[in-house]
């Protein structure tokens, strides 16, 4: 069956009659592998009749098992938008119908039907996402992988292998985009994958190739009651949806960053790695580049495939930073001190997204650290048990063996934390110089009076520290001070303005 044939059907499930008299229009979608109805409250998608190299939906049988596994896969994530998979059948008046008598000419999932506006990707082109929608995405990424059946099998080598393969094959043709990039981008990604096959293969050893999303880009979250559902998972090939957790998770941070979004992208690195708390990631950072490009590139393949009005624009955006994935940018170490209420959290925060690789440097904060070390969300409050000295020598413990990991990784480190202790801001120092990476120390400073302000004006923080805090650490002082001085007596902007002219 070819798709022309399926056109009687397209044809009917177009028409607002076929949805009854309320429904006075039908939107359409066509996806590389589907066609979407939106008919009121509800959605009819059927599997166009087609077959790519990853691809095949060229027989009825096979259009209905994608729908069933469709339905399997992604209803668990997302019940409030799978309903169930329906027959399309050929009455004998040669009419069509839902369920009907006659044989069973095409296979529908259907859908609730939500705003579009719900899209991520739509949300993404207002502006700036917000930091909460951001964290809250990134909680959710992080319970579907830890939801995501383990896949044991040993091949996680011989799926990257078939990847790379695959998008060589498509680089070696003619396409829009430049011939000389095109095959120096070849290269360097199947050096790249060589480099990394071992690290890719120990991962799946240890349980973090998993049966996952697949297609994790921004046209497939969508944002329901402030919820951030996943949906539209891979169906069609277990192959391309076994992947390493990073790899998944890797297809948002690059969506993200390649349509004017920097800043989340980095913001949900960092939500991500908190909220799965593996200490096997951080390791896993080192193939992060090469997972960035294979799904930049996939994107870019995928729209020179589909064709139609920008898909040029949108596989040389894609193209683009699945180039820039694979540049080499040297790790550094960038620690941000100050007594609380300095501000300087909120500058650590905002320095990440321009530090390092793609999407940006790991940020490692005292605070979120300190409430891992007790088991507590990062908003529960800690007794006062929880500060003594002994424990936030942990902390900081903790910190540096985090940043070691990730910079052997290769990975640029933020380091968020009071560093009032010399001994502590020297520890901070060696650890960069062991590391063989460049170290710049900031330290921001205030009026007393400001700090005591910010710090009882603060809600929802990780933060514990209140005015007695302050005055406590303003009595202990920081001694001698070998780090750049920031002035934080300003507004937040003039302050990371001033950290950045630092850097």
């Amino acid at each position: 069956m070819s798709e022309a044939s399926q056109q009687p059907v397209i044809t009917w499930l177009a028409d607002p009659r076929t949805h009854g008299g309320a429904v006075t229009a039908v939107e359409q979608i066509t996806t590389h592998g589907a066609r979407v109805f939106l008919a009121g409250d509800r959605v009819f998608k059927i599997k166009r009749a087609v077959r790519y190299p990853y691809m095949d939906f060229s027989t009825l049988d096979k259009r209905r098992a994608a729908c069933e596994r469709e339905l399997q896969i992604n209803q668990p994530a997302a019940p409030m938008i799978y309903r169930a998979v329906t027959p399309i059948t050929r009455e004998a008046d040669g009419s069509f119908a839902f369920e009907g008598a006659g044989p069973v000419c095409e296979w529908a999932l259907s859908m609730h039907r939500f705003d579009q506006a719900c899209l991520l990707e739509n949300i993404a082109r207002e502006g700036p996402l917000a930091p909460a929608l951001v964290e809250a995405l990134a909680t959710a990424v992080a319970h579907y992988h830890r939801q995501a059946p383990v896949i044991a099998d040993g091949r996680a080598g011989e799926r990257l292998d078939q990847v790379v393969d695959g998008l060589h094959a498509f680089f070696s043709t003619d396409s829009a985009l430049d011939a000389k990039r095109r095959k120096a981008f070849g290269v360097g990604l199947a050096q790249a994958a060589q480099q990394l096959r071992d690290l890719v293969i120990e991962r799946g050893r240890q349980g973090l190739v998993r049966r996952g999303h697949g297609d994790l880009h921004l046209a497939n979250v969508a944002v329901i009651d402030t919820v951030p559902v996943l949906f539209d998972a891979i169906e069609f090939d277990e192959r391309l949806a076994t992947v390493d957790v990073l790899h998944d998770l890797a297809f948002l941070l690059m969506d993200l960053a390649a349509n004017g979004q920097p800043v989340a992208a980095n913001r949900l690195l960092n939500g991500y790695l908190t909220a799965f708390d593996d200490p096997r990631n951080l390791p896993g950072l080192r193939a992060l580049p090469l997972f960035l490009a294979l799904r930049a590139a996939v994107r870019a393949m995928v729209a020179c495939q589909q064709g139609g009005d920008g898909a040029d624009a949108r596989a040389a955006r894609y193209f683009e930073a699945a180039c820039q994935a694979l540049a080499d940018r040297p790790a550094r170490l960038v620690a941000v001190g100050g007594l609380s209420g300095s501000g300087k959290s909120t500058v650590a925060a905002a320095l990440c997204p321009g530090i390092g690789r793609s999407p940006g440097a790991l940020l490692l904060r005292s605070d979120i650290e300190r409430k891992a070390l007790f088991g507590v969300r990062p908003t529960d409050r800690l007794p006062s048990q929880a500060y003594v000295a002994g424990v936030s020598a942990a902390v900081y413990a903790r910190l540096r063996d985090k940043a070691a990991v990730a910079l052997a990784a290769g990975h640029s480190v933020v380091l968020d934390a009071v560093f009032s202790d010399e001994h502590e801001r020297a520890n901070a120092r060696a650890l960069a110089h062991k590391a063989g990476v460049p170290f710049t120390g900031l330290f921001l400073q205030a009026p007393a009076e400001a700090l005591i302000e910010r710090v009882q004006a603060r809600r929802g923080d990780a933060s514990d520290a209140d005015a007695q805090v302050v005055r406590l650490q303003l009595a202990q002082g920081i001694g001698p001070l070998d780090w750049l001085r920031v002035d934080a007596g300003g507004s937040p902007a003039q302050t990371l303005a001033a950290a950045r002219a630092l850097l």
